[in-house]
């Protein structure tokens, strides 16, 4: 009776080695095989569709951001949400968190804070709470603040800031203004910065409690909610990159003025996405931004009705026009 023979290792090993090179190969072939212009369509709708689902998953704003080609390479379109990168739990002079731990002076302990404890900066002597940065705590897309506060009285004092990047002021009237820095150019086409700047009516800071702060910039607009209303916006004629100050630490307070509120639940995260390159394309006519709000419905801000992105496969010949490329966005998110 014949014996069996099984396979050695190291035949699987090759008979392996030869199945991924043929798809290797399969893979390569077919990417060839499709028109430039179906794989863009499909980058943009990609794009659209991670997009929306992001901006309904966290509650927050999303765009999809078709950038011009540079001298070195093709179109990209990008695909930009909310992303939280770092959590403080702030119990009393404890201010560990996730990924870096804060540090400070002038801290004190405030037994009740929005959870269990908070930490209170002190009134009587400089104090500040610091968060050092980490590289995943900046973007150019925009940032992402929120944090429980509680003041005793108005008074116009620095809240937040990191670097030049961010400052978050209160005044003596309960009035918030939130600056951001901002990158654009100017009319020699150079890159410059400048601030831009969204202020609350007065009196919208309560007191004696704790209260839910957000202030958010993502390229597009200024947000400050005060537990989850909104009380002041500025929408940007045309998207500008944040310049976040690369460097610079998260401050609450300020080294060298006393601060007098206390502080709990730190988030902070910013706005990044992915990026596709549209290989062989040129940018059409259609819009160079689609905003998708909370709900995944278009912004009504930005939208007042479908959005339609374009891309064109440009042709040998001069006297032929390009081959476009439409996908449409529906008032309600659907996309065509």
């Amino acid at each position: 009776m014949a014996r069996r023979r099984g396979f050695t290792l190291i035949e699987m090993l090759v008979v392996l080695s030869i199945l991924g090179v043929l798809m290797g190969l399969s893979v390569a072939a077919f990417q060839r095989s499709v028109p430039h212009r179906d794989l863009a369509r499909r980058a943009l709708l990609d794009a659209l569709r991670h997009a929306r689902l992001f901006a309904i998953a966290e509650n927050a704003p999303a765009l999809v951001v078709l950038e011009p080609a540079t001298e070195t390479g093709w179109p990209m379109v990008q695909a930009i949400g909310r992303k939280t990168v770092g959590n403080w739990h702030l119990e009393g002079t404890d201010v560990v968190g996730w990924p870096v731990d804060a540090r400070g002076a002038g801290l004190e302990e405030e037994p009740v804070g929005a959870l269990a404890r908070a930490v209170r900066l002190s009134a009587d002597e400089p104090s500040w709470l610091e968060v050092p940065v980490v590289p995943a705590f900046e973007t150019r897309a925009g940032f992402a603040l929120e944090v429980f506060l509680a003041l005793p009285r108005w008074r116009g004092q620095l809240l937040f800031s990191k670097g030049r990047a961010i400052a978050l002021r209160l005044d003596s009237e309960g009035a918030l203004s939130l600056q951001v820095q901002v990158v654009t150019l100017d009319q020699a086409g150079e890159p410059k910065l400048i601030f831009h700047t969204v202020a609350t009516p007065p009196g919208v800071v309560p007191l004696g409690r704790f209260f839910k702060l957000a202030a958010t910039f993502d390229g597009l607009q200024l947000r400050l909610t005060v537990d989850d209303a909104l009380v002041g916006e500025v929408a940007l004629l045309r998207r500008a990159p944040f310049d976040p100050d690369a460097g610079t630490p998260l401050l609450f307070g300020s080294f060298d003025q006393p601060a007098e509120f206390a502080l709990d639940e730190l988030k902070w995260g910013i706005y990044a996405g992915d990026t596709q390159e549209l290989r062989e394309m040129e940018l059409g006519a259609g819009a160079r931004f689609v905003r998708f709000g909370p709900d995944g419905a278009l912004d009504p801000r930005f939208h007042q009705g479908p959005a339609e992105l374009c891309v064109q496969t440009p042709t040998e010949s001069p006297d032929r026009k390009p081959i476009e490329t439409w996908v449409r966005v529906g008032l309600l998110g659907d996309v065509q």
